[in-house]
Parts: structure tokens; sequence; C-alpha cells
């Protein structure tokens, strides 16, 4: 529900009408959009002075017309001194923020594309990353 929720906000946040599987009757006209979650990771890595908390998300969209599938890559990794529940949500809200972002970007790119030529490669292997020492 979370990678739906964010692919969702994500489209309509560039200007598409989004209709989720089972929400309104869908037509021959209407484009299916397929959701593969390759991977949606958190993890947490001990260290000796500080704790490594890191998310990875890798989605891949098909079935959007006159374009091939598209990659969404997202790595957010944060060190801190604990790996506390708020800490956990915040790597995660931010993986899932960063697909937003990334999603969106691609979204606008496909509608202002006319054609498969001008498709440029939206998002294979775009990546956000980032890195802190401590929050």
């Amino acid at each position: 529900m979370l990678v739906q929720e964010a692919v969702v906000r994500a489209f309509r946040e560039a200007g598409f009408w989004v209709i989720v599987s089972g929400g309104a009757p869908t037509s021959a006209d209407i484009p299916e959009v397929q959701i593969r979650i390759e991977q949606f990771w958190a993890w947490m890595t001990p260290g000796f002075w500080s704790v490594g908390l890191d998310f990875q998300g890798r989605l891949v969209l098909s079935g959007i017309p006159r374009h091939s599938d598209m990659t969404v890559n997202v790595r957010i990794s944060r060190r801190s001194f604990a790996a506390s529940g708020s800490r956990w949500k915040r790597v995660i809200n931010e993986g899932v923020e960063g697909m937003v972002q990334k999603l969106r970007e691609g979204a606008e790119r496909v509608r202002s594309s006319p054609s498969p030529s001008t498709t440029v490669q939206w998002m294979q292997e775009s990546e956000v990353t980032a890195q802190r020492l401590a929050w």
C-alpha cells in the first residue's frame, strides 16, 4: 500500500489522472501501468561509535504507452548513535519521498514526450542518495 500511494501521488502531482485498480470501471482507452517492487529494504549496520540506518528501493514501471520500462532507484543512508523507532521511520519516509520525487520527475518527462524517440532514459538508473553523519 505504501508504494502504491507513492506512485499514485507522484503521477497525480505530475498532472495525470490516476485510477487505482478496483476504484472505477476502466476502458480499453486507459492504459494499465504495472508496478514491480524489486527492492524495498531497510537495514541496520552496527558500528563502534555509531549505527548505520539504510533504505534502498527499486521500482520498475511497465505498460506506459509509447515508453519502455521505467526504473526508479533510491538509497538513503544515515549514521546515528542509536537505532530508535523514530529514526527508522525517518529513513523509510525519506526513501519513500525520494521515490515520489523521482517518479514525479519521470512522469513529467513522459507527459511532455510526444514519441518514444524522446523518451530519454527517464529514470534508468537514476538515484537519490543522501549521506549524513548524525541527526
